[in-house]
């Protein structure tokens, strides 16, 4: 079961909370400026860390729970996180809302209905196809960059990132073709999704690989606007 470690903001202002979730094998300080960007729009900007970063999905999902009470035990009862979660961190959020998440016993995590909003950036929610590529053995270092090591094939995370998993399979049969679900998180959530199609090189963090510039401005004015 992996072990978590939430980043507190410097200061606390009981402003809004927004919990930063990371891809496949994120380690600090994986978001670089981006924290004190969304600090300036009132923000109490939290990070979540999960270790080791490549186990199980459904592990991870049930972690989030965790970092979600901890974060909200600074804040009025009946307070609400927003989370922006990165390539597989929104597969461990939308793992999470969807009661895909297990404890370390096995049992299952259930959705706390303890988040208000949430921006999806460039996650493999329907499968990666390098992931495919990494488990078969396959050369993707340079197309993989920083988010892919393919020295640990067999990690379980690529198994539940591929294509054709167990865990992207539920999340299209329970959640994102369930209309009640897909609406809640639509109209309620207020879920903003940021696409993506490739992985950067090393040295860069991917926000977003829109196809043009264009578009990679208006996907960092969504966040703004639903943040």
């Amino acid at each position: 079961y992996p072990s978590g470690v939430v980043y507190l903001p410097e200061n606390i202002e009981n402003s809004t909370p927004v919990i930063l979730v990371h891809g496949i094998h994120g380690e600090y300080p994986y978001w670089y400026n981006i924290p004190e960007q969304l600090t300036g729009f009132n923000n109490d900007v939290w990070e979540f860390y999960y270790q080791e970063a490549n186990v199980s999905n459904f592990m991870t999902s049930g972690l989030l729970k965790s970092a979600l009470d901890t974060v909200l035990s600074y804040y009025p009862a009946n307070t609400k996180t927003n989370i922006v979660a990165h390539s597989m961190g929104t597969l461990v959020t939308l793992g999470y809302i969807e009661n895909l998440g297990k404890y370390p016993n096995g049992n299952q995590v259930s959705y706390q209905n303890n988040i208000e909003s949430v921006v999806l950036i460039g996650g493999p929610v329907h499968g990666s196809h390098l992931a495919n590529k990494v488990m078969k053995g396959e050369i993707a270092g340079l197309i993989c960059g920083l988010f892919v090591y393919p020295d640990d094939p067999k990690a379980q995370a690529y198994y539940d990132i591929a294509m054709g998993s167990e865990f992207t399979w539920l999340l299209d049969k329970n959640g994102l073709n369930n209309n009640e679900f897909s609406n809640n998180l639509l109209e309620k959530a207020k879920v903003a999704v940021v696409s993506g199609y490739s992985f950067g090189t090393r040295n860069n963090i991917r926000i977003s690989y829109a196809i043009s510039k264009e578009k990679i401005i208006d996907g960092i004015k969504r966040i703004k606007d639903v943040l």
